[in-house]
């Protein structure tokens, strides 16, 4: 669930960044991550995500990368876009519940099963 919320806040600006954008020229894009790159998900963005990103833009969109918190930690991740000290950034809901109080109703849903129940 905590990657679908990041997918889709990550979508989401990405594509309003795309909106106002002039064909031919270049977008850089500052990432902010609180985790350090090495992980299976930092990973991942660094050598396959964003590299499509600008692949499927013909260069007209760069990511430029900041790991470990070196712009914002998990917690101030809205605040850090918000103040324009990143233009993405890790979004966590449950380190945000004021900020994103309607992503919480998704808790209450039922969860099936796990294990060998």
């Amino acid at each position: 669930m905590k990657y679908f919320a990041f997918t889709l806040i990550f979508l989401t600006l990405a594509g309003s960044a795309f909106a106002g954008e002039v064909s031919g020229s270049t977008l850089e894009l500052d990432y902010s991550d609180h985790e350090p790159l090495g992980n299976m998900r930092t990973t991942f963005l660094n050598d396959v995500f964003f590299p499509a990103i600008e692949r499927e833009t013909q260069g007209r969109v760069k990511i430029k990368t900041h790991w470990n918190a070196e712009i914002s930690t998990g917690y101030n991740a809205i605040k850090a876009i918000n103040q324009e000290s990143a233009d993405l950034a890790v979004v966590v809901p449950e380190y945000c519940m004021k900020d994103l109080h309607l992503h919480q109703l998704f808790k209450s849903f039922p969860v099936g099963p796990t294990g060998q129940e």
